[in-house]
């Protein structure tokens, strides 16, 4: 399978907000006002732009290693 990361290792695996969503358990609407204010680990806006509607992925690596307490760094700021 060929690597289509961003960023070599940090985005091999992503899954939608809805999917990060159901594995903590939270709802969905939630999920998306956390990844907004870049509280959720691992996310990036794909596409849009100014009053354009994105994208939202979340990398599962990532979201896998805060779930485990490992202290996850922002990536690059959400814009």
């Amino acid at each position: 399978m060929p690597d289509t990361s961003i960023k070599k290792g940090v985005f091999s695996e992503t899954i939608m907000v809805e999917e990060a969503a159901h594995i903590l358990g939270i709802s969905r609407r939630y999920a998306f006002e956390l990844a907004r204010r870049g509280e959720l680990p691992g996310v990036r806006r794909l596409g849009g732009g100014e009053g354009k509607r994105g994208k939202y992925m979340v990398s599962k690596i990532l979201l896998e290693q805060w779930l485990a307490g490992k202290n996850v760094l922002p990536i690059d700021p959400i814009l």
